[in-house]
This record gives C-alpha cells, sequence and structure tokens, in this order.
C-alpha cells in the first residue's frame, strides 16, 4: 500500500527544522558527557557519532535558508550559514577532520546554536 504524500511545506517548516537541530545537538552533548578530549580523540566511535549530529544540525539549517529566508533575519543569532558550511565541511572533508576541532565545535559552538534553536522556538511560540 502507497504511503500518502505529505505535503512538501509541512516537511521543510523552519519550527521541525529547528527542532531537529536540537534533538541532534541534545545527542551530541549526552555522548559527550564524561568524556574528555584525550578519550574523544581516540573513540572513533564517539567522534563519528557527534560528527553525524553536527552534519545534521547543518542540514537543519540549510533548509531554512533556501525556503524561508526570513527565518535568518528573525533569528540572526541561529547562525544558519555557519551551521551549513560546518555540515559541508563534515560530509565532504571528513577524511581529514581535526579532532580537536570537532571537539570544539560540539562542545562549545553546538550548545550555543542549539540554545538559539530553543530560544528562536519559544519566541515562534508566544510571539
Amino acid at each position: 500500500m502507497a504511503r500518502p504524500s505529505t505535503p512538501r511545506l509541512c516537511r521543510r517548516h523552519p519550527t521541525r527544522r529547528r527542532r531537529q537541530a536540537g534533538n541532534a545537538g541534545g545527542k551530541a552533548t549526552r555522548y559527550l558527557h564524561g568524556t574528555t578530549f584525550p578519550e574523544f580523540a581516540e573513540d572513533s566511535k564517539t567522534r563519528d557519532a557527534v560528527s553525524k549530529c553536527i552534519e545534521v544540525i547543518g542540514e537543519a539549517a540549510s533548509r531554512p535558508l533556501e525556503d524561508f529566508p526570513e527565518v535568518r533575519t528573525r533569528h540572526p543569532d541561529l547562525e544558519l550559514v555557519a551551521a551549513r558550511a560546518m555540515r559541508n565541511r563534515l560530509s565532504h572533508g571528513y577524511f581529514d577532520i581535526d579532532p580537536q576541532v570537532l571537539w570544539d565545535t560540539a562542545t562549545v559552538e553546538v550548545p550555543r546554536i542549539v540554545e538559539a534553536a530553543r530560544r528562536a522556538l519559544w519566541t515562534d511560540w508566544t510571539g
């Protein structure tokens, strides 16, 4: 039985994308909980998992740039362009990602982006 198609707008709604970014950021934070940088640098599974989460954040950020440009204006602290660039770097340059840069991104930038996404969701929901 064929699955009913979802309207394109519904799948690409910016609120849904911000939620996805927040969820991926939360996962990355959980994966790193209690981990030191030396442990992270040696653990390819955790590096791969965190990298994937950051890619999801970047993908979630890229769609509103294309489909809802007003999101960038309304929420400049989301840093959509930087998140998209981060995603592209991880997706296409994965073979030479410096673990220190990935660690710094995951422990400093991701929490900041996730908090901005939460503020944007709150603003959109509360007016």
